[in-house]
């Protein structure tokens, strides 16, 4: 700052975010010389220097003493504050954020006003008033405020200036209800950029892009109330619990050659030219819980300049080609309910049931409070496309689109075809009793010996399957290397010394399985899809030469610990291409409802779930059975977390594959014949035809460390075991015991 008599004016200013600073070794910068830039002139250059030392602790983090050096003949420009491999001198960019349109979002308003409204009169008609706000460096820009609408469309960028590569990783994405008292923010969605972009040199880097694509947001339940923890589960703080709807954006960036506006060299594609427009909504108006101001970081300017400097600029873009309903397609989700165990008695004696969902479909929330959008509202019924609305549906269950109308060449599904469907989705299972453990009052479970409630859930959805599948496969490769380098890891430990033969066989598996065995023909990609490819294909060849070199390595002492070591490093890099950041179909979430109130969720990733005919493409988890622990919704939750423990089998794919649906349930398992089953449909429950005995024997020997819980000081502990139905409960006694449970 440069201080005068009657104001202060900023001379420069440097950013960068925590993240980049806890990354360092050590977790810190020492003596290092951050470069002053003005951000609102960049013709100007640098406009000096500032030496200091950053550092960040977490805790349990050792704080590693200074280490000052000598000043003497000390060159600036190689002692730069950056981290490795940042060129000294880096150019500026720009980052154009299009945001085109959002579907499926809330549709009433959740302000205070409209729940002040829905106290009185005992409904809620105001509908949300939807705009998105996009931060990034501590830039803002949010988009105009469309009125009324679940379902709104923009069609604008906002423009950032930033250097490049940037001190910051991460864009975030937020969408605001506009309020009359106060905004309320719908859902959040972080961009990583490193997972967007490729920082090699030459022809295998390319800048951030994305897109045009979709992204799903994640926050509180529906009917949630206007809690501060729910609140805080909108704005991107802890894990979601259902889903808020959807936004198609694209994102691109371009570099400004010489350091100037005037000129510039497209990283991405040059932009149409766009007339100037306003930032949208309401001038100077700050959304509740987002940043505190446009240029929040420049110094101890006047609000005035601190917004000129840093605002980011916001422009109409051309919108961008419609999808048709032939690149769209019908998904199946399936689920089996086998075992519902472990159940907190505090939910109450009411009937339960559970609900599966994704996206809106089979959330009985949002069927009843919104209609599906017009483009995903097609279904296929009797010859003709009719909206989901128009699908006649009893109690329990919630409009979808059916399967496509179109012929398959796969085996129909259980008896008969799955063909000119007239059924809607049965998302939620029939409202079963539960029944007291016996020997432990504290938890119930489900009768569910004889017959398995199932469920299913139609969606329509853009098939962009190759992305997850492509994920699965660098999926699996990585499960497979990562437990063969555990096995071998535990024999190391012991002592073994077949650890090393293991360990090497491991890697040679590896470099002859580690292939991307995939080809994208299709016309609707985007640069990132291809770009991706590319460079999970280069990659991998990458690490195939690094474990090729490593399993060459003559042996010495202390070998087969250091090339563990390198494994893990190798799986940290394999690890990081697996995620897909171009979102397609949301995440699966099943809830525990208690007299149709939420009162515990699962959510399951729906890649893990998605079936291909290709089993190296396959889900992890797909027609398997799962073990999900239902946790009560929010992002603090005190004490014993679960709330029910539930065993499900769990299918998701294309309509035509449905008859693959039901080919892993395990021997015994038979669905229902009759009713549904002969009109094609998926079963409403599943027979288990077997019945087994199985006996659990459990040995406890000693206890420490227990709290006194007599006037005494002392306890008289017992132990308690619980498994399915059956619990036992060992006397008070010292010496071994052992507990038996027949079931």
């Amino acid at each position: 700052m440069h201080s005068k008599m009657l104001r202060n004016f900023c001379v420069g200013s440097f950013k960068l975010d925590v993240a980049t600073v806890y990354k360092q070794p050590g977790h810190q910068f020492t003596n290092k010389w951050a470069v002053l830039t003005n951000p609102g002139d960049i013709s100007t250059g640098v406009k000096g220097y500032v030496k200091c030392d950053i550092s960040v602790s977490g805790k349990g983090d050792a704080v590693q003493p200074e280490q000052k050096t000598s000043e003497a003949g000390e060159q600036i420009d190689k002692n730069l504050l950056l981290p490795d491999g940042f060129p000294s001198q880096r150019p500026w960019a720009r980052f154009y954020v299009k945001v085109y349109r959002a579907e499926g979002l809330p549709r009433n308003n959740s302000s205070i006003m409209a729940n002040v409204t829905k106290a009185f009169i005992g409904e809620n008609t105001a509908l949300i008033d939807p705009y998105v706000v996009v931060s990034f460096f501590q830039q803002l820009g949010r988009t105009s405020t469309q009125k009324s609408t679940a379902d709104p469309v923009w069609n604008e960028q906002i423009v950032f200036r930033e250097m490049f590569p940037p001190l910051c990783q991460r864009m975030k994405i937020q969408v605001w209800d506009e309020g009359s008292m106060n905004d309320v923010a719908i859902g959040t969605h972080y961009f990583d950029l490193r997972r967007i972009s490729n920082e090699q040199d030459g022809d295998r880097g390319f800048l951030p892009t994305f897109g045009p694509a979709w992204i799903n947001l994640y926050g509180s339940a529906r009917n949630c109330s206007l809690g501060y923890e729910m609140l805080e589960l909108n704005e991107g703080i802890g894990e979601g619990v259902s889903y808020r709807g959807r936004v198609y954006l694209e994102l691109a960036v371009e570099i400004l050659s010489g350091g100037t506006g005037s000129e510039s060299k497209p990283g991405r594609m040059p932009l149409k030219e766009a007339k100037a427009g306003k930032a949208g909504g309401r001038e100077g108006k700050t959304p509740a819980g987002g940043a505190a101001g446009a240029g929040g970081a420049a110094g101890g300017a006047t609000e005035e300049d601190r917004g000129k400097a840093l605002a980011a600029e916001v422009l109409p873009v051309e919108a961008p080609p419609q999808l048709s309903e032939e690149d769209r397609e019908d998904f199946l989700l399936f689920g089996a309910v086998f075992e519902a165990t472990m159940i907190d008695r505090k939910i109450g004696d009411k009937p339960i049931n559970f609900e599966f969902s994704l996206g809106n479909y089979g959330n009985a929330l949002a069927a009843a409070s919104q209609p599906v959008s017009s483009s995903s509202s097609v279904a296929c019924n009797r010859g003709r496309r009719v909206r989901v609305s128009d699908v006649p549906h009893s109690s329990g269950t919630v409009a979808s689109p059916p399967s496509s109308c179109s012929s398959s060449s796969s085996s129909p599904l259980l008896s008969g075809e799955l063909q000119d469907p007239c059924w809607a989705s049965q998302s939620a299972t029939p409202p079963q009793k539960t029944v007291i453990v016996e020997g432990n009052r504290h938890y119930m479970y489900l009768p569910l010996e004889n017959q398995k409630p199932c469920a299913h859930v139609l969606s329509h959805w853009e098939d962009r399957t190759y992305r997850l599948h492509n994920s699965n496969m660098l999926d699996n490769i990585a499960v497979l290397f990562e437990e063969g380098v555990a096995r071998a890891a535990e024999m190391n430990r012991k002592s073994d010394s077949g650890a090393e033969p293991l360990l090497r066989t491991i890697l040679q598996d590896f470099c002859m399985d580690a292939r991307l065995k995939s080809e994208l023909k299709r016309s609707f990609l985007t640069q990132l899809d291809r770009k991706r490819l590319i460079m999970c294909k280069q990659e991998l060849e990458s690490l195939i030469g690094e474990v090729e070199s490593m399993a060459e390595r003559k042996r010495k002492d202390g070998g087969v610990k250091e090339m563990l070591q390198d494994t893990a490093k190798l799986t940290h890099k394999l690890r990081f291409l697996v995620e897909e950041p171009q979102h397609m179909v949301p995440d699966v979430f099943v809830w525990l409802l208690s007299n149709n109130k939420r009162v515990a969720y699962a959510r399951v990733r729906a890649r893990d779930l998605l079936y291909s005919n290709n089993r190296e493409k396959r889900g992890t988890d797909c027609g398997k059975i799962l073990t999900l622990f239902l946790k009560p919704p929010g992002k603090r939750v005190a004490g014993w977390s679960v709330t029910a423990k539930l065993d499900v089998y769990l299918w998701l794919g294309r309509c035509s594959d449905s008859s693959h649906m039901l080919e892993d349930l395990p021997a015994g398992v038979s669905p229902a014949t009759g009713g549904a089953a002969e009109t094609g449909s998926p079963p409403t429950h599943l027979v288990c035809k077997e019945q087994h005995q199985f006996q659990l024997r459990c040995h406890m020997y000693q206890a420490r460390g227990l709290i006194a819980a007599d006037s005494s000081g002392l306890s008289d502990p017992f132990a308690r075991v619980t498994c399915l139905s059956h619990s036992h409960t060992t006397n008070v006694r010292t010496p071994p015991v052992s507990v038996r449970i027949t079931i």
